[in-house]
């Protein structure tokens, strides 16, 4: 198979029929790496302070009830965050506003399914977000020892 042939594997995301408006859906793809560096770019603060709460919650423990926490706490603290990713997965990042406005079980969905086509198994998943917090304690480590009126790198 080629590049050309290559077409990411997509689940479907169902938006259920509500106050007389007919249901829908759209799909999600996994996310690259593209993907995640966006993210983290434009995220950064939030990120920073989900590194604060990994260090103390799921740091070294990332079951089933320390990682409910943890996605519990992404998306009450950084629902911008949660919402660029889901549009992101969709391919329709300029409707980051609808995606917004999704009933929360319907973004609940839509993370779970990235997160299943973006990762092959949990401890893959585990490896991937160990790694990027390691980068994220690394950029704020960075941050810290930056000179006043010095920007972080």
């Amino acid at each position: 198979m080629s590049l050309a042939d290559y077409a990411p594997e997509i689940e479907e995301i169902t938006i259920p029929a509500r106050h007389g408006k007919k249901a829908g859906s759209f799909n999600v793809r996994g996310l690259s790496f593209h993907d995640i560096s966006k993210i983290i770019r434009v995220h950064y603060h939030d990120l920073d302070g989900l590194f604060d709460l990994y260090q103390k919650t799921a740091g070294e423990d990332l079951t089933a009830i320390a990682t409910g926490r943890f996605a519990v706490s992404l998306v009450s603290d950084a629902p911008g965050l949660v919402a660029h990713v889901i549009a992101l997965a969709a391919d329709e990042e300029a409707e980051l506003e609808k995606v917004q406005t999704l009933p929360l079980l319907v973004q609940f969905d839509a993370l779970k399914k990235i997160a299943g086509l973006t990762f092959s198994d949990v401890e893959e998943v585990k490896k991937m977000f160990a790694q990027v917090m390691e980068q994220i304690g690394k950029m704020k480590g960075e941050e810290a020892g930056s000179k006043p009126g010095q920007s972080a790198k």
